[in-house]
């Protein structure tokens, strides 16, 4: 344009001129000018009106924070280990809580290990939501993640048992609001349609986490200390943190701390931690530790119904700021929303924690053997979850995939009590293919509705809401199997062996029930698998209640040239000048999104194969153990059960006593022979020498031999018979058991062990296996016959006697 002053000196130039040529050719300057100055202002109100549209709430291209490139990746790196840590957590500590209880001498107390951190993490859970409204998105992520790594280094570094649960139960504080943080900072850096694909690959990380925990964590507690179960926390959350310092930047309240701490609701806060941990306890306790009729377990929920009761005045009449705003429950949607992940919540969780028990207690698999039975549903499920949100982003038809989704859920109940003693090893992994369809299609799903119905104003408390009746829905829905799996199995054992009393019957062996006891324990299974099928029909029902869900529309269609808004919008810094053009906009390629997500997928896949990788090389036991363990998986697919349910006969009572002639005399040193006749590949003559220990155990047991038996897998660590007549007891701590050792358990079962670990259960010690090398490749993966005889020696030393 010109400048002002020389439009004014031409003016004057005209006005002394006599040349009219000049004054056309000036005119016309003029005008050109005026169009170009309407142009420029019509220009910059267009791209003003455009980047108002591009930030309204409304639009589905919306973002609270701007940002693209690598800093987006970092971000969702960072949120990946999150999600890691708050995952591997859980499955690395249990695995290492047999070691912990011996190391501490507290058998008693150590599932408070799992019960303080589980208290806490979900009484906080809820929380988490306001206070990142009041005090910010990443001062509440460094909070938790600063909690959870400083009460990491104080449980690797505990004395004895009780400090271990306190700082389990800090632990826990941080803990409970890692996942809902990842979801809020992903609704807060991804626009809805693009969300479903980021939450897929977080998703994926949690689905890896629990099949490698106890892999690690059994590598840690063998080979180097428990106590890096909680180590190994530190440098992955600290990288976290310092990613999450340098690029979160999403805006937070103008308000000083002061005022930020003025804006808790404090009373909330309070009443609502007392009234979760009162619901949890009786939830945990009740039909386990008390009877659900007892004093303790009825007083726990009277107390879960008057802290509810209070909380809910509190929060309507009192609060200024509700730690839960009730603006969330006027939402119909969201409402809706809650109701189905309820229930979802029940039955996936009563899914994923019974359908390892069927592998482990029916099956006799090993716990890391059962965790890669799980893969196939950890596949699908991650597959599903990225490949739907893609789905929803591009066509929209949400309501599509929830009926799809909610059907094949119903139908995987059914499928799941297909479960039987001798269901192959192929047709097992189908059913648990089959049963991820409907999770995959869901689950995720659900979040993304709710977050799109929720104002941005309560977009966090709604995911974190969301999330805790998920949680809550999955305890519940444990609690109840739990109860209905201890009442059914009992009564079913008694129908099948009404010698058996009901009363008298031991859950946590039930593997010494022999077949029988096995068939209880798998109908009752069955019974609760079969619960999810209504579960997933009410959930349906809620989903289709829903009004104006946006996300079953197609994507807003747009047409402009502007195509930034298809994207992560850029951050205003970043905007190179050479990638705009004349009206203003902003130049970006069209399938960059789908650059960008493809590229982030290939980024964690890279980072878990570089972990894996990096662990095989670092301690080649992990590489030994996940080679033994799909070797079990595949001796278990080329082998028939059947076969070897016919070939055992089920022996009476007085079958032990074959021999009268065959007794210990009293400091006699004794070697008897170990002889396996069959196992689960058919016919078969194995013979180990063994060598007894001299003590009132041994010396009534070989009064019994020849002794003939049938011996049982439990856990893929022993074969175990159960005697008909006890045998007197001499109970002392065992700091390991080895592979080869032969013990007994309680008075009745006698165990003969083919794997080394540390154990929880005190044992008689009887003896042990001189020659074992051959002893695993000769109990094989199922039931045995084998006896105990004396040696020629042996009996030519009681005839002298």
């Amino acid at each position: 344009m010109s400048n002002p002053m020389n439009h004014k000196e031409s003016q004057e130039t005209l006005g002394a001129s006599t040349d009219s040529i000049v004054v056309d050719i000036t005119d016309k300057t003029v005008n050109e000018l005026k169009k170009e100055e309407l142009k420029d202002g019509i220009s910059k109100d267009v791209e003003k009106t455009k980047e108002k549209k591009v930030l309204s709430e409304d639009d589905e291209k919306y973002v609270s924070f701007e940002i693209t490139g690598g800093k987006l990746y970092a971000i969702v790196f960072a949120l990946c280990i999150i999600c890691l840590l708050a995952s591997l957590d859980m499955t690395i500590v249990a695995t290492a809580l047999p070691t912990i209880a011996k190391e501490f001498e507290d058998i008693g107390g150590y599932t408070w290990v799992i019960t303080s951190y589980m208290l806490s993490s979900t009484a906080f859970q809820p929380m988490y939501g306001k206070f990142a409204d009041i005090f910010g998105r990443r001062a509440m992520m460094i909070f938790a993640l600063a909690v959870f790594i400083i009460s990491s280094i104080f449980c690797g570094m505990s004395g004895n048992m009780d400090t271990l649960i306190v700082f389990r139960g800090i632990q826990g504080i941080g803990g409970g609001g890692l996942m809902s943080l990842c979801m809020i900072i992903i609704a807060d850096v991804i626009p809805i349609r693009k969300r479903g694909q980021y939450m897929g690959i977080i998703g994926a990380v949690a689905s890896f986490s629990t099949v490698v925990g106890p892999l690690v964590g059994g590598l840690f507690t063998d080979h180097i200390s428990w106590r890096w179960a909680f180590y190994i926390n530190v440098p992955l959350a600290i990288i976290s943190f310092i990613i999450i310092l340098l690029y979160v930047k999403i805006p937070t309240p103008a308000d000083n701390l002061k005022q930020k701490l003025l804006r808790i609701d404090y009373s909330g806060t309070v009443i609502l931690i007392l009234g979760v941990v009162s619901l949890l306890l009786a939830l945990e306790w009740g039909g386990v530790d008390y009877a659900w009729s007892s004093w303790q377990i009825i007083l726990l929920f009277c107390l879960f119904a008057f802290f509810f009761v209070i909380f809910v005045i509190v929060e309507l009449k009192l609060a200024r700021e509700p730690i839960i705003p009730p603006e969330i429950f006027k939402v119909r949607n969201i409402n809706c929303m809650i109701v189905a992940c309820t229930l979802i919540g029940f039955a996936f969780m009563g899914s994923c924690t019974f359908i390892p028990l069927y592998f482990q207690m029916v099956r006799g698999m090993k716990a890391t053997t059962s965790g890669l039975m799980m893969i196939p549903m950890s596949i699908i499920v991650t597959i599903l979850n990225i490949g739907s949100g893609a789905y929803i982003g591009k066509y929209g038809h949400v309501n599509i995939l929830f009926i799809i989704g909610f059907i094949l859920s119903a139908a995987s109940g059914y499928v799941y009590s297909l479960f039987d003693l001798d269901t192959s090893t192929f047709v097992i992994i189908l059913i648990v293919s089959f049963g991820a369809l409907g999770t995959g299609l869901t689950r995720q799903n659900m979040i993304l509705v709710a977050q799109d119905s929720a104002p941005k104003a309560i977009l966090a408390s709604t995911t974190a809401v969301v999330s805790f009746f998920q949680i809550i829905g999955g305890i519940i829905g444990i609690a109840i199997f739990n109860t209905i799996l201890n009442n059914r199995v009992p009564k079913r054992l008694h129908e099948l062996d009404p010698k058996i009393d009901r009363d008298s019957v031991d859950m946590k062996l039930i593997n010494t029930y022999g077949r029988n006891g096995l068939r209880a324990y798998n109908d009752g299974l069955r019974t609760n698998f079969l619960i999810i099928i209504p579960c997933s029909l009410l959930a349906l029902v809620a989903v289709l209640c829903t009004k104006n869900v946006r996300l079953n529309k197609k994507p807003q269609e747009s047409n402009e040239k502007d195509t930034s808004s298809d994207t992560i919008k850029p951050e205003k810094n970043d905007v190179d000048d050479n990638n705009t053009v004349a009206n203003g906009s902003t130049v970006v390629d069209v399938g960059i999104q789908s650059i960008e997500s493809t590229t982030t997928t290939m980024i964690v896949s890279l980072l878990v194969l570089i972990i894996g990788i990096a662990l095989t090389m670092a301690f080649p036991q992990l590489k030994n153990s996940i080679q033994e363990s799909f070797s079990s998986l595949i001796t278990t697919t080329t082998t028939t059960t059947t076969k070897t349910a016919t070939k055992i006969p089920v022996k009476p009572a007085n079958s032990e006593n074959l021999s009268k002639a065959a007794t210990a005399q009293e400091g006699a040193e004794f070697h008897p022979k170990f002889i396996i006749t069959s196992n689960n590949s058919g016919e078969t003559n194995y013979e180990f020498k063994c060598t007894f220990e001299d003590n009132e155990t041994t010396r009534e047991l070989v009064k019994r031999f020849p002794l003939k038996m049938t011996m049982v897998d439990l856990n893929g660590t022993e074969k175990y018979h159960t005697l008909s007549e006890p045998l007197p007891v001499r109970i002392q701590p065992v700091d390991k058991v080895r592979y080869g050792d032969i013990l007994l358990f309680q008075s009745r079962y006698l165990a003969v062990f083919y794997d080394t670990f540390d154990p929880v259960k005190q044992y008689s010690i009887i003896g042990k296996i001189d020659n074992p090398e051959k002893l695993r490749e000769a109990v094989g993966t199922g039931s045995i016959t084998a006896s105990f005889v004396p040696t020629k020696t042996e009996s030519n030393k009681k005839k002298m006697n």
